[in-house]
């Protein structure tokens, strides 16, 4: 049987959610698995909702689509509210940073807080890089892809002069992932 793993990113514009997404697809494709992806977008430039949908498996992928979200990463109280339905009850997980929302209680998934950007602030001074902190956080926490795949991505799809603050960024949120209970 085919392992899959159904993954969402969602947040509002210019949080980067849909280039973290491409480099988690990327990374696993660099792995040789079979990859599936879709992004959508709001109609504002910045502030309106997004989503990168990346759907990894060992195997051929038959419907491109997610069915259920097994990993929800939320980057906004209004990314978590719109995803929380589609969160499969039971074995999904929500990543949130709780420094920028509360989660509802009582619900029928695993729900992981992170301090990702009040971190990245603290110890990076840039919060451009919190999509790829986040990333490194839930890859760390739920070895999604090899750590070496994701930071060979990042040298291959960013420009040279950004490639260090991302390496470190995505160390920070390996760091802060391991440490979440």
């Amino acid at each position: 049987m085919a392992t899959i793993k159904q993954i969402r990113l969602s947040g509002l514009g210019g949080h980067g959610v849909v280039f973290a997404g491409t480099l988690l697809g990327k990374a696993a494709v660099s792995e040789g698995k079979w990859v599936s992806g879709a992004n959508a977008y709001g109609s504002q430039a910045r502030g309106g909702l997004t989503g990168a949908d990346v759907i990894i498996s060992d195997q051929p992928i038959l419907f491109p689509h997610i069915l259920e979200i097994d990993i929800l990463v939320a980057f906004a109280q209004s990314a978590y509210l719109s995803n929380q339905a589609s969160v499969k009850p039971g074995s999904g997980i929500v990543l949130f940073d709780q420094s920028q929302f509360c989660p509802e209680e009582n619900v029928s998934f695993r729900q992981l807080g992170m301090d990702i950007t009040s971190q990245v602030l603290k110890e990076l001074g840039n919060k451009q890089v919190v999509n790829i902190t986040f990333l490194g956080a839930v890859n760390a926490q739920l070895g999604i892809v090899e750590t070496k795949s994701l930071e060979n991505t990042i040298r291959a799809e960013l420009p040279s002069h950004l490639v260090e603050i991302n390496l470190k960024a995505l160390r920070l949120g390996e760091r802060l992932g391991e440490i979440v209970q």
